[in-house]
């Protein structure tokens, strides 16, 4: 029997409601049976590692072959993949059905699982997986669904092994149904407009008397591209677009909004005022019918056109050319021209909800939020929900950076630094004394050892987990949902006597510390209060064998601290919140709390409605069949809130691991970050700004190239590079590379750090393929820049250097290359100066400027 994957989102019944989908299978050779030396179409992916892919001619699930996956270490994780073009793309709202049978033998720790990333026409992707149960089993099918919600222009389907052990592929189908193209209404016209909302910066924002926006002007000059559609917008899912008209009234400085559709059920109130140096709108959209569904809300400003520009990343900024752009990585977009015009549209800090921003379409700039409206929910959120975006002006020539420094100027608190010291990850314990103790900064362990951390200006931040519960050491592992179930049930009710154990410290009863953190006697009912459950009403689990816990069952948590607030029954937020109290009142000297995976278990959606009252993000709703979910990641969110309070008010540091691209609140929330891989590195430090951000890595530790490109690569971003703990902890032998890599680069990463990282480097490169970031000026006026060669041979590159804007004075400015011998003096020309650099294949230079003579 086949169980909900981790990150699946299936759309069973939306298909099904469905008629006239296309039954062409879209895979080539999808049952393995083509093919000379392998099977035709598909590519072996070993993925650096050495499991074993074999065409297998000996078992297939019909026909006469399959494709066999076999990993012998846990580091083994190879797959097979196949590219499908679609062409024209898939249209937004369009269905994708994919499918494969999987037989397996012996397979421990994760189950076999198809992934399926659909290629956004404009660069990005999604991701969608479906998994099926380890063990030993013939045959059986694995399906997922989803919807797509950007153009699509290709899939990409994976048939993975990413446990311990063999699995069988066969039979692979992949089948789409196109969305039909909804035209966007007309809004009533009208000849009246609104006072313009105004800047102090020359931004004027001019609403319609019908909802749009009239005009959007930059210094006097209009922006706005009459024939494209703009304001603010409702779509009820499964529905078409409904412009948001209503009675519009100015008042105060402020105009508001206030429209109601009898047919739709819905009322939208929202505010628009000028905020410091941005137009600032709060709203909300209420349900009138009394029913749980899903709803967009959008905004389109009438901007863009074949000039303009679409930041992509502060990496590229790319053309619009009507193509339909997608954001989802960042809290804010911009759109620009070269010439200097631009304009960014932004959901503020302090309004965490499910949205994505693109340009292109008929809708112009747009934010979209995606929201679930359930009578479940409490308070404001019972039947509706809030939503607040910004537009403001950026300059042109910078694009998204410079959107991002005016970001970070509207909400400093979501970017203050609370670490004075940066440094490397420690993770666990070495089995020796590490040489150099001095180039790390935080450690995931504690609270035993915090005294030798201290003496080296480390700080101990012990380990706890929200996001799930595990039953571990089970003699065998379940073979479905309902037997893993049972295992819960079997578990013994808690003994209140021994649960509570007075006058015990934490930091020195082992037994009782776990118990305190939700693992012991109060497990069970910890579970059943936060377990989350999938659209069928059954709970979500994982059946896996790990290094620490052998054969287990894992149960994602709702780790909301407002579940079951009022009561006295446990939650997984209230006993890690009262453990982590103790822990700080047993032994002031720890200096934070880590907090791990809020990536793996935030990437669920929790239908269990009674979970919908605790709350405090809006619901969003399951992209395939409109009905309102919790997306497990805000409850993680909601727990760092609490948990971060608790900690800033002791002068504590928050440290998390698993802060992927779609975390961009949990960013915010946060003193300390990290993940567990290297991708996307632009988007992390632009999120973090200058909070220091970390990274462990695995896989790499035998190859000294590989190591050394890592941390040249981390060093343009000034991100921490850290292993995790492997095999180079086992010896002094072993760790001596890292140990020369770290003493090398550490000292370079702390001086950038501590100057500071800033979006705008006021210096340009004259090869696209040498990146440039800036760091300060620091406290000490000092100022550094990192430039990395991203090609795959040497290449020389001019850098001219805005020596005025930096604040550099003198006739010259000194350039020192700190991790080499090169120095240069250059004269500076007017405001600007100029150096000749050569750069190494996948190598940084950290430049050290500082102006000289009179």
């Amino acid at each position: 029997m086949t169980r909900l994957p981790l990150f699946a989102i299936v759309c069973l019944s939306w298909a099904a409601a469905h008629a006239g989908r296309t039954d062409e299978n879209l895979v080539k050779n999808p049952g393995f049976e083509q093919g000379a030396d392998g099977p035709d179409h598909w590519t072996f992916n070993h993925r650096g590692t050495n499991t074993e892919i074999v065409w297998d001619k000996t078992r297939a699930g019909s026909g006469e072959a399959a494709v066999r996956i076999a990993n012998s270490t846990r580091a083994e994780s190879g797959n097979v993949f196949q590219v499908i073009r679609l062409d024209p793309p898939l249209e937004p709202g369009s269905c994708v059905d994919f499918s494969a049978r999987a037989a397996t033998r012996d397979l421990e720790v994760d189950g076999p699982r198809i992934v399926v990333y659909l290629q956004q026409a404009s660069g990005g992707r999604d991701t969608v997986a479906a998994s099926g149960t380890g063990g030993t089993h013939d045959f059986v099918e694995i399906r997922g669904q989803t919807r797509v919600r950007f153009p699509t222009a290709a899939l990409v389907v994976y048939l993975c092994n990413y446990g311990l052990g063999t699995v069988w592929w066969d039979d692979v189908r992949v089948t789409v149904e196109r969305a039909a193209t909804q035209p966007v209404p007309p809004r009533p016209e009208s000849e009246r407009t609104m006072p313009p909302l105004a800047t102090g910066d020359g931004l004027e924002l001019v609403l319609s008397g019908s909802g749009g926006v009239a005009d959007v002007r930059l210094d006097g000059t209009s922006l706005a591209a009459p024939a494209t559609a703009s304001g603010l917008w409702l779509k009820p899912f499964g529905e078409g677009l409904v412009p948001v008209t209503g009675q519009m009234t100015a008042e105060d400085g402020s105009i508001r909004q206030h429209f109601e559709d009898d047919a739709a059920g819905l009322r939208v109130e929202a505010v628009f005022r000028v905020e410091e140096a941005a137009v600032r709108c709060d709203g909300r959209v209420h349900d009138l019918a009394g029913r749980d569904r899903g709803v967009d809300v959008l905004f389109s400003l009438p901007v863009g056109g074949p000039d303009w520009r679409w930041g992509k990343s502060i990496r590229e900024e790319v053309p619009t050319n009507g193509a339909y752009l997608v954001l989802d990585g960042t809290t804010f977009s911009s759109l620009s021209r070269p010439t200097g015009e631009g304009l960014a549209l932004a959901v503020p800090a302090d309004a965490p909800c499910d949205f994505e921003i693109t340009s292109g379409g008929d809708l112009g700039h747009a934010v979209r939020f995606h929201f679930g409206l359930s009578r479940a929910a409490r308070g404001e959120l019972k039947g509706r929900a809030p939503f607040s975006f910004v537009v403001y002006r950026c300059d042109g020539r910078w694009g998204l950076r410079d959107a991002a420094r005016r970001y970070y100027e509207l909400w400093p608190r979501a970017f203050h630094k609370r670490v004075c010291r940066e440094g490397l990850w420690m993770f666990g314990s070495a089995k020796f004394p590490l040489p150099d103790p001095g180039n790390y900064a935080f450690h995931e362990g504690g609270p035993a050892g915090w005294e030798y951390d201290d003496r080296h200006g480390i700080a101990t931040c012990p380990y706890i987990i929200p996001g799930q519960r595990e039953i571990t050491g089970l003699q065998t592992l379940p073979a479905s949902t309902q037997e893993a179930v049972e295992v819960l049930n079997s578990l013994p009710p808690p003994d209140a006597e021994a649960a509570q154990v007075p006058g015990r410290s934490v930091a020195t009863d082992t037994a009782h510390s776990r118990d305190r953190r939700g693992w012991g006697a109060s497990k069970k009912a910890i579970i059943e209060n936060g377990m989350l459950l999938d659209a069928s009403g059954r709970p979500q689990l994982s059946i896996r064998n790990t290094a620490w816990g052998g054969n287990s069952v894992t149960f994602p948590l709702n780790a909301s601290p407002w579940l079951l607030g009022d009561t006295d029954e446990p939650t997984v937020a209230k006993a890690l919140l009262g453990y982590v109290a103790e822990l700080l009142d047993a032994i002031p000297q720890l200096d934070g709390i880590y907090v791990d995976s809020l990536g793996a278990w935030g990437n669920y959606l929790n239908y269990r409605e009674e979970h919908f009252a605790a709350t405090r993000v809006p619901l969003s709703y399951d992209q395939n069949t409109g009905r309102p979910v919790l997306p497990n990641r805000f409850t993680l969110l909601e727990f760092l809130w609490r948990l971060g309070d608790e900690l800033h008010a002791r002068d504590k540091l928050l440290f998390a691991n698993g802060v992927h691209p779609n975390r961009r609140f949990h960013f915010f929330a946060l003193d300390v970050m990290g993940v567990e891989g290297r991708g996307r590195m632009e988007q992390k430090r632009v999120m973090a700004f200058q909070k220091p951000f970390l990274l462990l890595i695995y896989g790499i530790h035998d190859d000294p190239a590989a190591m050394e490109r890592h941390f040249h690569r981390c060093t343009l971003y000034g991100i921490y590079p850290s292993f995790a703990n492997m095999r180079v902890y086992e010896t002094p032998e072993m760790y001596a590379p890292v140990a020369a890599l770290n003493d090398r680069f550490v000292p370079v990463l702390q001086a950038i750090t501590a100057a500071g990282w800033q979006p705008i480097t006021h210096a340009t490169s004259s090869d696209a393929d040498v990146w440039v970031e800036r760091w300060g000026p620091g406290a000490d006026g000092r100022v550094y820049w990192t430039a990395y060669n991203s090609a795959d041979e040497s290449r020389s590159t001019r850098l001219t250097i805005d020596a005025a804007s930096l604040g550099l004075v003198g006739e010259t400015v000194r350039i020192e290359d700190r991790l080499g011998p090169d120095a240069w003096s250059v004269p500076r020309v007017g405001d600007s100066c100029r150096l000749d650099v050569a750069v190494p294949p996948g190598q940084v230079r950290v430049l050290r400027l500082e102006g000289r003579g009179e």
